[in-house]
């Protein structure tokens, strides 16, 4: 993918040295866990339980490609008329005067569309990750003389770097 973060990118950021295939797979790690947690960068799929006249997206939305909503054992695909984006792209609202219109979304609603560009921020974040694993050495503890030093632990430091990109503490004006 174009978008992935390069080995040139990551020395820019943090000397090492590390052979440029070593960097890669650390890199890899990193988009892998990211992609697993929080979907790709290009597409997204959401299940959702509909209910309500708005629906709240996981990921705020750059453009919808389907909705599909159901109600037993019928699928609809819903026109562009049938719903708009709100809140930057955070949600979707049911129109009543589309196409399929109705006040309230349907039980269940699968929406396909393409989040907002976090290009920046996984980028940011794959580099954080990558320095962490260049970094760590599996002790809790350095001690030089009079002097002694406690380390983070890796888990919680991977954790606390990955929940950068949550988006569902969004706040709503």
């Amino acid at each position: 993918m174009a978008d992935e973060l390069t080995t040139g990118e990551f020395a820019a950021h943090f000397e090492h040295d590390l052979s440029s295939a070593a960097v890669l797979r650390l890199i890899d790690d990193a988009e892998d866990e990211i992609n697993k947690r929080y979907g790709n960068s290009m597409s997204q799929i959401d299940y959702l339980d509909g209910g309500d006249r708005l629906l709240f997206l996981l990921r705020p939305a750059s453009e919808v490609s389907s909705v599909v909503t159901t109600i037993g054992e019928t699928d609809t695909t819903l026109a562009a008329d049938d719903f708009r984006l709100r809140y930057n792209g955070a949600a979707l609202e049911r129109e009543v005067g589309g196409t399929n219109g109705r006040a309230l979304w349907e039980p269940d609603v699968v929406v396909t569309y393409t989040p907002e560009s976090d290009l920046k921020r996984r980028k940011r974040v794959i580099i954080d990750l990558v320095k962490l694993s260049i970094q760590y050495d599996a002790s809790r503890y350095a001690r030089a003389g009079d002097f002694s030093m406690g380390k983070v632990d890796y888990q919680d430091e991977r954790e606390t770097i990955l929940s950068s990109l949550n988006m569902n503490h969004r706040y709503f004006a």
